[in-house]
């Protein structure tokens, strides 16, 4: 319990005086004295009543200022021209460390000192004006200015505003990590109510572009590693800022919430910025790939932000839904979802746009330097065309997630005013069922032009254009919002345009045709694999949600036409997108060729399975499960490949034996129980030159009494024999596995392929 006798016995001075307390007796004293006591960070701590009063003053202030500032005049009295001994200079860092802790020892009162004294604080910036800067320099300064903000947020933040290019200033040394910190702490600052408005001035103050500017030609590739890191850092925190916000004030208008804590990435993905950050990624002029791999980790991590948004948002409609007494608004917000709904657009379209041009890089690489490996000099895949196809897989599976998410209806039905030209044509470009739109002239009907009376010149010709088109079985240009048009395109106009171009730039075959030619790169067949499995899956999806919509007995208003019509148009690309997979990407008969020459590999002497078999068996699978669930509506295209004779054969017989045999326990069968754990070779308890020879097997564990599955022996790489002559053949059938000439069996290579992905 608190006793307050206590207080009036160190009030009154029965404790021992500490040297500190010493020294401050002493005239004449100055902080260079003091940084030479070991007590001085303790007593700063402990809140030495004498001591703070000491530090305050303006020109105590301003020696911790110039220590920490690491000047030399103030740490020996040798003139400039005379070489610094070590000596000296390590007494000089001792002294800018202890500074550093002074200023950051979290006592108010010397905190507000600083930051009210603003000839103090235009000293202590002007170190930026130095063309290069000590690390332990920038190191200090910015954790100094970071206690700064936490303690006196309101005044420091006014204080870096007044300064005229300041945030140049700071990236300018950006190259050093903890500039990076102090501009991500004032970031974070957007959360505190005291800070408000620090993301907009930062917007104004061009961050993002200053950033982006770094990933230019012009800088070598460390500074490209640095820009393209701070600006996934700002991403991280100003996402972290949005969610915060939203939990600690829930009565709060969300949609200026959300807005004011992303000012910063919707500068980032406008297209503005967009078209800077991709016309640096494909310039043909610069060899270096750190530009294309580090814009591509950029434009990723802004789709899985996307992304989780997007799941987040689900998460909160199924707990409401499942609320037994349902309280509050609707979850998520309707401004979130007009958010959610038009977030990436201006991404998609400069991607769609200029996906051509990445196409390019799989066919024709900027570096084409052969390589010696362990099978000869190659012409490796390469991180640029290896990123350059992760792109490519994020962009579907984005496709995949938000056509068969179960906001959908909601997102597309965000804005129920005026349309675009082809938005408000909807039903004569997608309804089959719906009379032609077109004369047998190639022109519109008339009862489609009379539809267009309100519509401008160009969007009459647009549409004209993009339903002539359509009804000949092409691929829509992009959906045109004109600036008089009240309606924005949505996410899903943005993906259906951006699937077009795949197909126009036969992106998947070009895909295809580097997972045969690179048999051992297995990131590059995940990928692959990922992007062929999320197109078949977002066509299967297509099918099956227009089915069920066509089931309902309720009668279709406006909203529910829209997601069909929405629907119909992505299931039409993505139909195209899986013809070309087959047709130009000739995908079955890769796959039966790629068969038979892994088994003419194995047969060799010393043979092994191709690397890619494991992913090609994978995607075998998901090729049969389309023609399972989609045969009929692809048959008019696809007839002849579903009905090939040699791929019947495949599946039948090699596909069949692959998955027949990875489904078997790696070690065969359970070994006998009565053999404490011992499988006898030739037979339990078979006897060869008078001695039993046996193969104890390596579970992983005790679990000898268990089924041997793969997890049992997963990462044991072989099996202890006991002395004796054996053949072979006994071991081949008594193991169920195929063994070469050295008596290595290699029938787990697949697993193990499957285990390491």
């Amino acid at each position: 319990m608190y006793n307050g006798k206590w207080e009036q016995f160190w009030k009154f001075g029965f404790h021992s005086a500490t040297a500190i307390d010493s020294a401050l007796e002493k005239e004449g004293l100055t902080m260079l004295d003091l940084f030479e006591e070991d007590e001085l960070l303790q007593e700063c701590k402990s809140h030495n009543t004498k001591l703070i009063e000491f530090i305050i003053r303006p020109e105590n202030l301003l020696e911790i200022l110039n220590c920490l500032t690491l000047k030399k005049s103030i740490t020996d009295n040798q003139s400039s021209d005379q070489k610094e001994s070590a000596h000296d200079r390590n007494r000089r860092y001792k002294y800018a460390y202890y500074a550093c802790e002074v200023l950051c020892c979290e006592v108010f009162a010397i905190c507000d000192a600083f930051v009210q004294n603003t000839k103090l604080l235009d000293t202590f910036w002007q170190i930026l004006d130095d063309d290069s800067l000590d690390l332990v320099q920038v190191l200090y300064f910015s954790k100094a200015n970071i206690t700064f903000l936490e303690k006196k947020p309101v005044e420091m933040i006014a204080y870096i505003k007044t300064q005229p290019n300041i945030i140049s200033k700071l990236l300018k040394h950006i190259s050093n990590s903890p500039i990076t910190d102090l501009i991500l702490k004032l970031i974070a600052l957007e959360e505190s109510p005291q800070a408000a408005g620090v993301i907009d001035w930062l917007c104004k103050q061009d961050l993002i572009k200053l950033l982006v500017e770094r990933l230019s030609a012009e800088h070598d590739s460390e500074m490209h590693n640095i820009a393209a890191q701070a600006i996934l850092d700002v991403i991280a925190i100003s996402y972290q800022n949005a969610v915060q916000l939203e939990m600690l004030q829930p009565g709060m208008d969300l949609q200026s919430a959300e807005n004011d804590g992303n000012a910063l990435i919707d500068q980032l993905k406008s297209e503005a910025i967009m078209n800077q950050l991709v016309d640096y990624m494909l310039d043909k002029g610069c060899e270096s790939t750190s530009i294309l791999t580090n814009g591509i980790n950029i434009i990723i991590e802004l789709i899985r932000r996307y992304c989780s948004e997007i799941e987040q948002a689900e998460y909160s409609q199924h707990h409401y839904q499942n609320q037994t007494h349902k309280q509050g608004p609707i979850q998520p917000s309707q401004e979130k979802l007009d958010s959610l709904a038009t977030d990436l657009n201006e991404l998609l379209r400069v991607l769609g746009k200029r996906l051509g041009a990445f196409a390019e890089l799989l066919a024709n690489p900027r570096i084409t330097v052969p390589v010696e490996t362990t099978i000869g000099n190659q012409i490796p895949l390469g991180a640029e065309r290896l990123k350059t196809c992760e792109l490519f897989a994020e962009i579907l599976h984005l496709q995949y997630l938000y056509t068969s998410s179960p906001l959908f209806e909601r997102l597309v039905n965000t804005d129920k005013k005026k349309t675009t030209a082809e938005q408000y044509l909807f039903p004569a470009q997608f309804n089959s069922d719906s009379k032609t739109t077109t004369t047998e002239e190639g022109g519109l009907d008339d009862d489609v032009t009379d539809k267009m009376g309100d519509l401008t010149t160009e969007e009459v010709k647009n549409t004209e254009e993009d339903l002539v088109v359509i009804q000949k079985g092409g691929v829509p240009s992009p959906l045109r919002s004109s600036e008089s048009s009240e309606r924005r395109n949505d996410v899903a106009d943005e993906l259906v345009y951006v699937t077009g171009c795949f197909v126009e730039n036969q992106v998947l075959p070009l895909c295809l045709e580097l997972f045969f030619k690179f048999p051992w790169n297995n990131f590059l067949h995940s990928v692959v694999y990922d992007m062929i499995a999320k197109v078949f899956n977002t066509y299967s999806f297509t099918l099956t949600f227009n089915a069920s919509l066509s089931n309902t007995s309720i009668e279709k208003n406006s909203a529910s036409t829209l997601v069909e019509e929405k629907m119909e148009r992505i299931k039409k690309t993505v139909r195209l997108l899986v013809i070309s997979i087959y047709k130009d990407g000739e995908l079955m008969k890769k796959i039966i060729d790629a068969q038979i020459e892994n088994d003419a590999q194995v047969n060799l002497p010393k043979g092994v399975r191709l690397g890619y078999m494991g992913h090609l068996t994978y995607i075998s699978d998901e090729v049969c499960k389309l023609i399972e669930k989609c045969s009929t509506d692809l048959e008019s295209e696809l007839y002849e490949y579903f009905s090939d004779e040699r791929w019947e054969n495949y599946k039948n017989k090699s596909l069949n034996e692959t998955k027949e045999r990875d489904c078997q326990p790696l070690g065969g069968q359970r070994p006998n129980q009565s053999g404490g754990g011992m499988m006898s070779i030739g037979g339990a308890g078979s006897m060869m030159g008078g001695s039993i020879h046996s193969i104890p097997l390596l579970t992983g564990g005790n679990q000898l009494d268990g089924d041997l599955d793969a997890s049992n022996v997963q990462g044991h790489g072989g099996r202890f024999l006991n002395e004796g002559d054996f053949d072979d053949d006994d071991i081949s059938g008594e193991l169920g596995g195929n063994m070469n000439e050295s008596g290595i069996s290699y029938e787990t290579d697949d697993w193990s392929n499957r285990y390491s992905e």
